[in-house]
This record gives structure tokens, C-alpha cells and sequence, in this order.
């Protein structure tokens, strides 16, 4: 059933079930695995309930519709500490922003996992000793596709170390699922650059909800 609101409770009354239901079970914030155990759960969700995924750390509410990522917008909105995920912001001012990014010590080769919902820029600061397999993922137990939306896009950035000889990316995938890009100028990079920092940009664009994706890379080579 929906929530009830509010009671003012006076001493001597009798709390009955559906009370508890209206005025307490249904007005909580439920914590759920999942969304998907949240469906399996609250089978026929009623608008205004609210429920934690701790997979994706995010707070989500159903409007009646659907469940939305909580808040669903924002507007003339300053934020000043922590991190937001999901959503929308229109018109913000951002003066100095600071992005989070993950350094290693790791040497690049085989599958180099990128996690999209921990940072925008991750750096391997030891050379890399082979070509490597990109794979771009929320996390390591949530998907990309399940914190873009269609008509949404997400901007990561890998920095590979350099030494001699250099390698380079030998495959692109999105949640394990191969994919094309297509790099800036034309054409896909068929060496890495000796002695350097190389950055890796793709902008994926999330186009169908099968997934679909279109994804825009190119390679930048830093040195000193």
C-alpha cells in the first residue's frame, strides 16, 4: 500500500497492521543488494518509496512509474563537498572543480579494468610490459550500462606509462562486450609512444538501451 504520511499517535491508542504498514514499513528507506532484488522484493512499488542499492551505492525513489536515481535533478544547486552520482544539473557554476582519479603502481598488459562510478582518470605509473585489453565498467560488481542512460554520456580517461619498446591497446570493451571506437583524426593507433605517458580518452555514448553504444577515443602521447 502507499505510505500514509503522518499520525500523531496519542498514548492508549492501538497500533494496527495496516498502520504499520502505511506509517512505518511503507515510509522507510529500504536497503537492497540490488536493483534487482529490490524488483524481486517490492513487486508492486508504490509512488514515493525510497530504496539504498549498496552494489551502487546509490539512493532511488519510484515516481509512481518507474524508480529514479535520487536526485533525479538539480537546479541552481551548489555543491560543496562529497560526490554526486546520477542525475542531472543544469546551469551550474563550477569554480575549481577537483575529479577524483586512481593511480597504481601497475604495469599495463592483459585486461586493464576501468571503473567509470570511482573515478573519470586512471593512471598506471609502471611501463607497460605487453598491449593490454580495455574494459570500461562501473565497478567491479556493477555494470557501465547500469549507471548510463540512453541519451547520456561518460568521459574516461586511461593514462599508460611508457617505457621501451611501447605498447598500446589491443581490444575495447564495454562491460566485457567488445566495441569499435573511433578515434579522433581517423584511424586506430598502431603503436604506443616510447618513453611516455599516454592518454587513452573515450567518450562513450549510451544511443539504445540493448546496449548500443558509439564510442569516441583518441590517444595523446605526454612526455617530458
Amino acid at each position: 500500500m502507499a505510505g500514509l504520511g503522518r499520525k500523531v499517535f496519542n498514548a492508549g491508542d492501538v497500533l494496527t497492521a495496516s498502520q504499520v504498514q502505511g506509517f512505518l514499513q511503507d515510509q522507510v528507506i529500504f536497503v537492497f543488494a540490488s536493483s534487482a532484488v529490490r524488483g524481486t522484493t517490492i513487486t508492486s512499488p508504490s509512488e514515493g518509496m525510497f530504496a539504498y542499492l549498496s552494489d551502487t551505492n546509490l539512493l532511488t525513489f519510484y515516481d509512481g512509474a518507474n524508480w529514479q536515481n535520487f536526485p533525479s535533478s538539480l537546479t541552481d544547486t551548489t555543491i560543496t563537498t562529497g560526490t554526486y552520482l546520477g542525475g542531472t544539473a543544469f546551469n551550474m557554476i563550477l569554480d575549481a572543480p577537483e575529479e577524483n582519479f586512481v593511480v597504481s603502481a601497475t604495469a599495463a598488459g592483459g585486461t586493464v579494468n576501468l571503473d567509470a562510478a570511482t573515478s573519470g582518470v586512471t593512471f598506471f605509473s609502471t611501463a607497460a610490459t605487453a598491449n593490454w585489453v580495455v574494459n570500461l565498467r562501473a565497478n567491479s560488481t556493477a555494470t557501465l550500462n547500469s549507471i548510463v542512460n540512453v541519451s547520456d554520456a561518460i568521459t574516461h580517461t586511461f593514462l599508460a606509462t611508457q617505457g621501451s619498446p611501447a605498447f598500446l591497446p589491443s581490444a575495447y570493451r564495454i562491460d566485457g562486450t567488445a566495441v569499435t571506437p573511433l578515434f579522433q583524426g581517423g584511424g586506430t593507433p598502431t603503436a604506443g609512444n616510447v618513453n611516455s605517458v599516454d592518454a587513452y580518452t573515450l567518450t562513450v555514448l549510451k544511443t539504445a538501451a540493448t546496449p548500443t553504444y558509439t564510442v569516441l577515443a583518441s590517444q595523446t602521447q605526454f612526455k617530458a
